[in-house]
């Protein structure tokens, strides 16, 4: 988020050689593929070509990075009960294992009493 900001606002344009420098000697990426300045790096970054699209979407992309979290925040009693339920499902299920096989059960009555019917109808 801050990165964002930092590039939103124009304050990394400065220093990128100087920056560019120093990671130069840590990067095993930029040895590899032969990059020795900014400007080489900025084909690997993706880009739409256009300046003032980018930074329109930087900033959408800021705008929504901050919208999750306080989202995250307002539906926390949600998520809270959500956990609950899901918990006591846990317990449920630990108590009465069966209740798995429940929906096999009534799946295979069903199919032989509507078999049952098919061939009592196919009788008449």
């Amino acid at each position: 988020l801050s990165l964002g900001l930092w590039m939103l606002l124009g304050l990394v344009a400065g220093d990128v050689d100087k920056e560019f420098a120093i990671d130069y000697q840590n990067s095993t990426f930029l040895s590899q593929h032969n990059i020795s300045n900014a400007q080489d790096l900025a084909q690997y970054v993706p880009s739409s070509g256009n300046k003032h699209l980018d930074m329109g979407l930087t900033g959408l992309l800021l705008v929504v990075a901050i919208l999750i979290p306080i989202g995250m925040c307002c539906i926390k009693k949600s998520i809270g009960l959500v956990l609950g339920l899901i918990g006591a499902t846990h317990s449920c299920l630990q108590d009465m294992p069966i209740l798995l096989l429940q929906p096999l059960v009534s799946v295979l009555v069903k199919v032989f009493f509507l078999s049952a019917a098919f061939v009592g109808m196919a009788w008449v």
